[in-house]
């Protein structure tokens, strides 16, 4: 819901962002805005209704310009957007990941920091996986498992923190084509 205005917005399956305007009315009159290609997990307004955040499958955060189809894209957070939040003051946004991560981003789209215990994977049940189970690195007497694709995670059972994850493979996660290959939580 707009902070100010009798506006709502509503994404769907289908990646389409709706405005719903004057929804006091009774004559409520709906505009379209489309970038997304997978369903829309989350979306909310700004404090001061000026912009609409928007995340998804694409793991990607869109800022929409209320009034307008001009967007901001900040591209390859790790993992789909499973919530998107907006500070009190407009300066910061938080974004919760699928792979238990959450990221602050200021307002000029810059990673300011990064939020995770063990990372949670979030792989389509088709992709073949290569668990290593539960090991203990003796150099740093971390829990070793799996973490994002092609990641493994290091994590501190003494200090309950995860010490680094460790990128294998050099990729990043690639969205599923269509929403039918989503079986990713």
């Amino acid at each position: 819901c707009h902070p100010n205005e009798p506006t709502v917005v509503t994404g769907q399956t289908n990646g389409k962002i709706h405005i719903w305007w004057n929804v006091l009315s009774g004559k409520a009159v709906k505009t379209m805005n489309h970038w997304h290609a997978l369903p829309v997990l989350d979306l909310c307004f700004t404090t001061q209704g000026s912009y609409i955040l928007s995340g998804g499958h694409e793991c990607v955060l869109v800022k929409w310009e209320y009034n307008s189809h001009h967007t901001d894209m900040l591209p390859r957070l790790g993992a789909p957007l499973n919530q998107v939040a907006c500070s009190t003051n407009n300066t910061l946004y938080a974004t919760c990941n699928a792979d238990n991560v959450i990221q602050i981003i200021n307002n000029t789209f810059k990673v300011i920091q990064i939020i995770q215990g063990l990372t949670r994977r979030h792989l389509r049940n088709n992709v073949p996986t290569f668990q290593t189970g539960l090991l203990l690195d003796p150099r740093s007497n971390a829990l070793v498992t799996n973490g994002r694709p092609g990641h493994l995670q290091f994590y501190s059972l003494h200090n309950d923190k995860q010490l680094y994850n460790l990128d294998i493979v050099g990729q990043n996660y690639i969205s599923p084509a269509n929403s039918e290959e989503m079986m990713i939580l």
